[in-house]
């Protein structure tokens, strides 16, 4: 964690929360307590979203492939103090780390799509770069740490069965005072109305490169033939995907987990079935406690840009942090409570969450709309998949805030006993993250760690 000692952290305009009093809090006291002189730096997917902009001529540098454990591991040496990442629940039931809402495949003439829901574990499996065997490995190797071995060539074939897996060693803490236990995974199903064998022909594709692991810049429907932002997806570091599991057997308990339970529901369905919010909670939560059951305890917050999500593993959970994901309107979405950051903050207030995670983008917006911005409103924050520029105007983020300053949503949040992260592109500015901390804000996820991380360190043996 940096500490940032160059001013008066303003108080909050009412009580602190009683963070201290969760537990296994006191291993990440700098996030959980609302009155820490301490910003908090999250990885974003590890090192990074891979991220797409549309009008560039080729994906922006993407040196670790996001969600993998190169590069969660990498961010941790650079100074993360937690890591953000996606779960997503297969067809039969194994929680993976996956971002996107589809996998898609193949060549641009002809991708094939698939949601995460749609594919077994051993399917998602066989989704592992095939140069993943030369990557890093999980004690850090050169790769690891950005040498030249751990380095992909774009023109190989991404799609191949998966590199041999080995565990890192457990890690001993205290035990909590009470163990959790135990996980269930369903019988393994085939894809899509396919055989399990010709659908694990599909994904591995042969040998003659055309099946390739592909990304668009938005990810929220099928990928069409010859879509111009259809790319191949391949980073300079690279590494299979692993399974929720397999996280928690390679980082080390000290290092927290924020687990955003991902839901791949299209934007125009207001409420999401009861059946779906089930499937991804249960299997989610079994995960974690085995995980934690078998190397030790830590810190794992949840957070969803579902409110009914959160609100579930809070009921499930009542011990556990859990805060809602909210864009402030820079996403559309069916759903009211997705689409302002006073409706975000009035869900997790009322539903007993520990805090919001708010879009960096709209907190900037809602301070150009008062004079205080640091520097200009970027058009190059997330998207709705968060690897892209944001969906609506700078203007439609400034009316989903109406009446209310950046300022205000930090300190109204805190007045209600809510803790303040933020996420976003905007992040990567170490300016704008002091200029965060100056508000309140708790913590923040990034995407450049090493470059921020290194900026605040400098800050601090300044002052």
């Amino acid at each position: 964690m940096q500490t940032l000692t160059a001013g008066e952290r303003p108080q909050a305009a009412g009580p602190e929360p009683g963070f201290l009093e969760w537990d296994q809090s006191t291993r990440f006291a700098g996030l959980l307590d609302a009155g820490a002189d301490t910003v908090v730096l999250g990885g974003h997917r590890g090192m990074g979203a891979n991220a797409w902009h549309p009008s560039a001529p080729t994906p922006l540098p993407a040196p670790y492939r996001e969600n993998t454990l190169a590069s969660f591991q990498r961010a941790v040496q650079c100074g993360a103090s937690f890591l953000e990442f996606d779960v997503q629940i297969t067809k039969d039931g194994v929680p993976i780390v996956w971002h996107d809402n589809y996998v898609v495949f193949g060549a641009e003439a002809a991708p094939t799509s698939r949601l995460i829901a749609e594919l077994t574990a051993e399917e998602f499996r066989q989704l592992a770069p095939i140069n993943a065997t030369s990557a890093a490995t999980l004690g850090g190797g050169a790769a690891a740490a950005g040498g030249e071995e751990g380095r992909g060539d774009a023109d190989e074939e991404l799609l191949g069965s998966s590199p041999t897996f080995s565990t890192a060693s457990t890690f001993s803490l205290a035990s909590l005072d009470s163990a959790f236990s135990g996980m269930s995974g369903g019988s393994t199903l085939s894809l899509g109305g396919m055989s399990a064998a010709s659908s694990s022909s599909a994904l591995s594709g042969g040998s003659s490169g055309a099946r390739r692991l592909l990304r668009k810049h938005r990810n929220g429907e099928p990928a069409v033939a010859h879509e111009p932002t259809l790319r191949p997806w391949a980073c300079e570091v690279e590494d299979h995907f692993p399974t929720l599991a397999e996280v928690f057997a390679a980082i080390p308990p000290s290092v927290a987990f924020d687990i955003e339970i991902k839901m791949a529901t299209p934007n125009d369905l207001a409420v999401t079935p009861p059946a779906e919010v089930e499937r991804m909670v249960s299997a989610t939560l079994a995960a974690v406690e085995a995980g934690v059951a078998a190397y030790g305890p830590r810190l794992v917050l949840f957070s969803s840009f579902d409110p009914d999500v959160c609100l579930e593993v809070k009921r499930r959970r009542p011990d556990a942090p859990v805060m809602f994901l909210s864009g402030g309107g820079v996403y559309a979405h069916a759903d009211p409570r997705r689409t302002s950051i006073p409706a975000a903050l009035d869900v997790a207030a009322t539903g007993g969450l520990q805090g919001v995670i708010l879009n960096a983008l709209a907190l900037q917006a809602s301070l150009a709309r008062v004079g205080q911005a640091h520097g200009s409103v970027s058009s190059s924050g997330s998207a709705g998949t968060d690897v892209s520029p944001c969906c609506c105007s700078s203007a439609a983020v400034a009316a989903a805030a109406a009446g209310t300053s950046g300022d205000n949503w930090v300190a109204a949040a805190r007045a209600r006993g809510l803790a303040v992260l933020t996420y976003g592109l905007q992040n990567d500015d170490p300016a704008w993250v002091r200029q965060q901390w100056s508000l309140g804000v708790h913590g923040v996820i990034v995407d450049d760690v090493a470059g921020v991380a290194a900026a605040l360190a400098a800050t601090s043996a300044r002052c």
